[in-house]
């Protein structure tokens, strides 16, 4: 029986703008070609993944994207809660996707959905 794998990709500090983060995230996560570089189209490739090998993906930020407060960092927290939330609810892959936040960096908690 083989190990399923597990891939980090890494978030870099110093993103502030989307067209940087979504950049990012194609290079690290090579994200499909139907990819549309905004929000819904990440949200719809995280709570995918078939492109990628079985496995836990890691999403390692070295610091919040975007401005602490803004819209943007907002909403960019709400995608990988919900797509974390999508993958534990499915209950066949419950670790398919994590996410790592910098300890001083994480903005308002969450909560359970």
């Amino acid at each position: 029986m083989t190990t399923p794998l597990t891939m980090v990709a890494y978030v870099p500090a110093g993103i502030r703008t989307r067209q940087q983060l979504f950049e990012a995230l194609s290079r690290q996560l090579a994200l499909p070609d139907y990819f549309g570089n905004n929000f819904d189209s990440l949200e719809e490739c995280l709570r995918d993944l078939s492109w990628l090998p079985a496995g836990t993906i890691v999403l390692q930020h070295r610091e919040l994207p975007f401005d602490p407060g803004s819209t943007d960092r907002e909403i960019y927290l709400d995608v990988l809660h919900d797509c974390q939330s999508h993958w534990r609810n499915l209950g066949t892959s419950p670790d398919r996707l994590q996410v790592e936040l910098p300890k001083a960096d994480t903005g308002p908690a969450r909560p359970a959905k």
